[in-house]
């Protein structure tokens, strides 16, 4: 079911750009996480725990965005190739950015993060505010969500963000 269900997704209104990722979260099992590794497909890890099972599954590209990230789990993602890191607010979007910009890597020593930032893909989750669907206190996506940074609050702060990194 797992190949039919992705090659229906990657042929679907998405751009062929698209990275389309398993929460790991959901799928913990190493074997699915394996098929869809296989897949061409990438993974989600919201704890050290799901990223290192992403890993062990043979994912080349992870998307790191846990909402409660330590300094020592940032200076840890930014040291493994292949890690998106995503910020779940514009202060911790900085942080990340001083780290890389101090090198400090996992060890902290200079060899795990290079000072100039090169090679590291760091994103920003936003609230786009667009509902909250039938169950408001499960939704991500409405004003008082408790994930991402608001569209409609900080839209010039994520571009000035933007701009500046």
């Amino acid at each position: 079911f797992l190949p039919f269900f992705f090659l229906v997704l990657k042929g679907s209104a998405f751009p062929q750009r698209t990275l389309h990722t398993i929460a790991v979260k959901a799928n913990p099992l190493l074997e699915v996480l394996k098929v869809c590794c296989e897949l061409g497909m990438g993974a989600e890890a919201a704890s050290l725990g799901e990223l290192e099972l992403a890993r062990k599954a043979g994912f080349s590209t992870i998307v790191y965005d846990s909402p409660t990230k330590t300094l020592e789990e940032i200076k840890y993602a930014l040291g493994i190739p292949g890690v998106l890191l995503n910020a779940d607010n514009l202060e911790e979007l900085e942080l990340i950015a001083d780290v890389i910009a101090l090198g400090a890597g996992s060890d902290g020593d200079d060899d795990d993060v290079d000072g100039g930032g090169k090679g590291y893909s760091v994103g920003l989750r936003i609230n786009t505010q667009v509902g909250s669907g039938s169950i408001s206190e499960l939704s991500t996506s409405s004003e008082t969500a408790k994930f991402g940074t608001s569209l409609t609050n900080y839209r010039e702060a994520i571009l000035a963000a933007f701009r500046r990194h």
